[in-house]
């Protein structure tokens, strides 16, 4: 988790969900039913939830400490 960023809600038009498969032209691979099936309930359940707001506002430990000088 970043500590630097923060969920806000999206306002004006939402984001859309696309998703795509290639078939082959001459017949349907033999997993192409069970493909379709699963992807639709898979992302008919897939709504997105807000994260929780964080416990504390005590400011975190920098992020990936080995990229910044810390000696001073």
């Amino acid at each position: 988790r970043e500590p630097r960023m923060a969920w806000r809600p999206i306002v004006d038009a939402p984001l859309a969900k696309r998703t795509s498969a290639a078939w082959p032209d001459r017949s349907a691979h033999p997993a192409a039913a069970m493909f379709g099936q699963l992807a639709a309930e898979v992302l008919a359940d897939a709504e997105p939830t807000a994260p929780a707001p964080p416990v504390t506002s005590v400011p975190a430990a920098r992020p990936w400490p080995v990229l910044f000088d810390t000696t001073g």
